[in-house]
Parts: C-alpha cells; structure tokens; sequence
C-alpha cells in the first residue's frame, strides 16, 4: 500500500501592489526564494525572481527618468539604457530603452548557447502606467 506523504503547502505572501487602468504589478515573498515581482498588463504576463526587493525602485527610477526622452545625444549606452532587475530560470530579466521609438522592452534574455529571448514592446501609454502601478508598489515596500 503506497504511503501518503504529508507536504505543507507554499506560502506566498504578496509584499506590495499596485495598478493602473491597464496594468499590474506585484511583489511576492517567498520563503527560501528571493522576492518575485509579476508584471501583467493588457497581452502580457511575466512572473520572474527579483535580483534585490531594491530593483523595484530601480525600475521605477529608470522608467520615469527614460519617459521624456528628449535628449540631444540618443546614442545607447548600456551602463545608463538597460537594466537588470531579475531573473527567470537561467535568464535575466531587463528593461532596455530604445531612443528610436520612445518605447522601452521588458527582455527576457538568454545568455547561454542558444542566445533565445523574448521581446514585449512597451510603448508610452503602457510605461505610464506602469510608472503608476510601480510607484504604488514601491510606497507599499516603504511603509
């Protein structure tokens, strides 16, 4: 007769949220995981682990200072344009900013041998708000 193996259950606690007219955003705890952050929107899902609960802000920051991208000089430059925030499996997980079409990508990125990723292409309407359901996560983290 097979044994029946008592597991308990995960438990996940939601640490901070928030929402726009479109788009949510989620950070997760996880207990002996890092902190999870899901991004979901009108297409898109994206559930992934956060490097550090700080990557939040860094988002945040990094969005709104890209926004009104009016710059003399549009040359990428990595160090200022494109920031890591997570990962998901063997993959990281960035925001880049491309100055061509004031638009921002959320990559999920492979760095191994087969180099595969995934591109969701977040123009103005969707960064303003995620700019809004970011920054009412970030205020959840610091009360």
């Amino acid at each position: 007769m097979p044994r029946k193996v008592q597991t308990k259950p995960k438990t996940i606690s939601l640490l901070a949220n928030g929402s726009s007219r479109l788009w949510e955003v989620s950070i997760e705890e996880e207990p002996a995981k890092k902190n999870g952050m899901v991004i979901e929107g009108p297409a898109v899902y994206v559930a992934f682990q956060l490097i550090t609960l700080d990557a939040v802000s860094q988002m945040l920051n990094f969005l709104r200072e890209h926004l009104p991208s009016e710059r003399d000089d549009d040359e990428w430059v990595e160090s200022r344009d494109s920031l890591k925030i997570g990962r998901l499996g063997r993959s990281s997980v960035l925001l880049v900013w491309d100055y061509e079409g004031d638009r921002c990508y959320l990559k999920v990125l492979d760095r191994g041998k087969e180099g595969s990723s995934i591109h969701v292409t977040l123009h103005k309407d969707d960064i303003e708000m995620i700019i809004e359901a970011t920054s009412q996560a970030v205020e959840d983290l610091t009360e």
